[in-house]
């Protein structure tokens, strides 16, 4: 959490609807400036200060993250490679930590590296944050919740595993797996 002045939220304003009879040519016109003034009033912005607790509990502080921002302007590749390093396990190091063209629209990031995405999610958790709830799930219908801790979370995660390996899913496959409304 970042300890800012303020925190910034838009809410939906009131739309004026209103419809006039004009001539077919002027149409075009009447309909660019409703569009317009729809997009234009559309939202208002409003300021909601940061409760002290929260600014008092934030990760880092305003100056950190100006710190850190500068940093990723001015030294992408070294910030990247930093952050990479200290926040996720990697399998594979990577070769280059990004290749950018954006005149080709060809974007790559960390190229020749490998990592398990669940280890990184949820199995890196476990020792120190195993109890902690990890999911907090709400359903369509009011009271219809359900929460689950890392070690919960990792059963159901190990159980799903299982049963794609006995449907003969192994390393390598591509699978789409539908998840409606269930934790």
């Amino acid at each position: 959490m970042l300890a800012s002045p303020s925190i910034i939220a838009t809410k939906p304003a009131k739309t004026l609807e209103f419809y006039i009879d004009v001539e077919p040519k002027i149409q075009p016109f009447l309909n660019a400036f409703r569009m317009r003034y729809r997009i234009e009033n559309m939202s208002t912005t409003e300021r909601f200060p940061i409760p002290p607790a929260a600014k008092q509990n934030a990760l880092i502080s305003s100056e950190r993250y100006h710190e850190m921002y500068q940093r990723s302007v001015s030294d992408p590749e070294g910030f990247w490679a930093e952050q990479a390093h200290e926040l996720i396990h990697w399998r594979a190091p990577w070769k280059r930590v990004l290749d950018w063209d954006f005149h080709h629209g060809k974007i790559r990031w960390f190229e020749g590296a490998t990592l398990n995405v669940s280890e990184n999610c949820l199995d890196r958790h476990l020792a120190k944050c195993g109890d902690p709830r990890a999911i907090i799930w709400e359903g369509n219908e009011p009271g219809e919740t359900r929460s689950l801790t890392y070690h919960e979370l990792h059963y159901e995660v190990c159980r799903a595993t299982t049963l794609l390996r006995s449907l003969g899913v192994k390393k390598g496959d591509r699978v789409a797996i539908y998840l409606p409304m269930i934790p």
